[in-house]
């Protein structure tokens, strides 16, 4: 594992990190040339590795704040908050290990700029009946952003997947010149800035109707066949689950989530390709079947640590996914979906409230007119007596 260089950043009093406490790697910049070279980008993510790691493995937000901005930030800002909500104090996170980084920097000038940093770590899942076919080797996926010289370098987008074997990660950059990466590859096939919209096209023909588009242009893998085969087992809009209830969900794109692109190879000689990072957004809807209601336990388990105990007449919820999508030269290499880190960032409900049993029996007219007469009197006669009774306790304990 690569030690980390530099600066050693220094725990507040409270744990958490300060701005000024940062390694100066973060805040670096070049009088001239690049903004960033290969070797200052590694060096950057040898430091930031293991403050990121502590910080998330102690739900340390303020911390992690300093060094997440974008959907990075609000992927983990949301596990953080529902840990705090359901294990105060535990931090279900632990802090991984990390392999010496593959970064894929090209050659900017000028701000804003970003590079791609591919490590070699393990699974985050503390549980080992999650890890997939006993393989906790993982490549988490960093892209780091700055805005300008005055500010400073910040994690915006986080995915990643598991691999074989560990070690540091196969992909490596198209290099050019002293270890810089190309620039982007744009295939003349299909549009970079689209290909999210197809992946939310193709989840949602899962989910609508159970089966893949036929006209499909993405390959097999986990996030294409065998996620559509988990998303189309319940159908939009058809009871089911473990909640055996209605749920219908919509995948989107946001115009305001950022989209990156990286000329990239999976491994050392293998044909170059595009890589796209950008992010897909869900809206999930769940209704009862008539005459059900949706329940919240106490453990806050059933439907996500952000809504309340109690039951609900429909309940929404908003989640995300960061997914990069690899472009073969060519419409005969497809596209590839490489990662898809995602998280509930919040669920609202629709409370039951309390249900009043309808009357079994019915008063005529003439007897009701006499029971609310009777009431009023009842109503007004209890001062009167109160005030008698109050009187004559009084005149006892003064005698």
């Amino acid at each position: 594992m690569a030690a980390a260089t530099g600066g050693v950043a220094r725990a507040g009093t409270d744990r958490s990190l300060d701005a000024r406490d940062l390694p100066p790697e973060l805040s670096a910049t070049n009088p001239s040339g690049p903004v960033i070279t290969p070797q200052q980008a590694v060096a950057l993510v040898n430091v930031y590795w293991p403050l990121r790691e502590r910080a998330l493995n102690g739900d340390d937000r303020k911390t992690t704040d300093l060094l997440e901005d974008g959907v990075a930030r609000e992927n983990d800002d949301a596990v953080t908050g529902a840990d705090l909500l359901l294990r105060p104090g535990s931090g279900i996170r632990r802090v991984r290990p990390h392999n010496t980084a593959s970064v894929f920097v090209p050659r900017q000038l000028s701000y804003p700029a970003s590079f791609l940093a591919a490590v070699g770590t393990e699974v985050y899942s503390t549980d080992r009946a999650e890890v997939p076919k006993d393989r906790p080797w993982y490549v988490e996926l960093l892209i780091f952003t700055r805005r300008d010289a005055g500010s400073r370098w910040m994690a915006s987008f986080v995915s990643g997947y598991t691999v074989a074997a560990p070690g540091p990660p196969m992909a490596v950059p198209v290099e050019i010149d002293q270890g810089f990466d190309a620039e982007p590859l744009i295939p003349d096939w299909v549009d970079p800035a689209q290909v999210h919209g197809m992946l939310v096209a193709y989840w949602q023909h899962w989910k609508n109707t159970g089966d893949a588009p036929a006209d499909s242009h993405f390959n097999p893998g986990y996030w294409t066949t065998i996620r559509g085969l988990q998303i189309g087992q319940e159908r939009n809009d058809t009871a089911g689950g473990t909640c055996d209830c209605y749920e219908h969900v919509e995948y989107r794109t946001d115009p305001r989530d950022q989209r990156w692109q990286f000329a990239w190879r999976s491994s050392a000689g293998a044909p170059p390709l595009d890589m796209v990072c950008s992010t897909v957004r869900i809206h999930l809807v769940d209704t009862p079947q008539p005459g059900r209601l949706l329940y919240q336990n106490n453990e806050r388990t059933n439907w996500g640590a952000y809504l309340k105990p109690g039951a609900y007449r429909s309940l929404a919820s908003e989640e995300m996914r960061q997914s990069c999508i690899e472009i073969g030269p060519t419409q005969a290499g497809g596209m590839g979906v490489v990662g898809g880190n995602g998280e509930q960032l919040n669920v609202t409900g629709v409370r039951a409230g309390l249900a009043l049993p309808r009357p079994t029996f019915h008063l005529s007219g003439w007897l009701r007119d006499i029971l609310i007469a009777h009431g009023i009197i009842l109503l007004l006669a209890i001062p009167v007596v109160t005030i008698v009774l109050w009187r004559t306790s009084d005149s006892r304990s003064s005698a």
